[in-house]
């Protein structure tokens, strides 16, 4: 990007966001389809019901996963729920 006279325009930081954006939704959006699948289909353990837990909240709260706003929405997350849990620090912040 080319910052005028140090300082970026509201289109620079559009650029900025949509070519992060496309970097890093097709890796984001494979793992998370590959967990969501996956999960609800194998496994077993001692700690194999935090997993459960994951899978039964994210068919309900999938949505902020899909816009990468998972941080940020909803307000408040209990410990294991929502959906794809370990993208959180990718998500947007604000």
């Amino acid at each position: 990007m080319d910052a005028r006279n140090g300082l970026l325009t509201p289109i620079d930081i559009v650029k900025l966001w949509l070519r992060k954006f496309f970097r890093l939704a097709p890796a984001y959006y494979m793992m998370w389809i590959l967990i969501w699948t996956c999960t609800s289909r194998v496994g077993s353990g001692p700690l194999w019901h935090l997993a459960e837990i994951n899978t039964k909240t994210c068919s309900t709260d999938w949505l902020p996963t899909l816009y990468m706003a998972g941080n940020i929405w909803p307000e408040q997350m209990d410990p294991y729920s929502g959906c794809y849990q370990m993208a959180w620090p990718l998500q947007v912040d604000m």
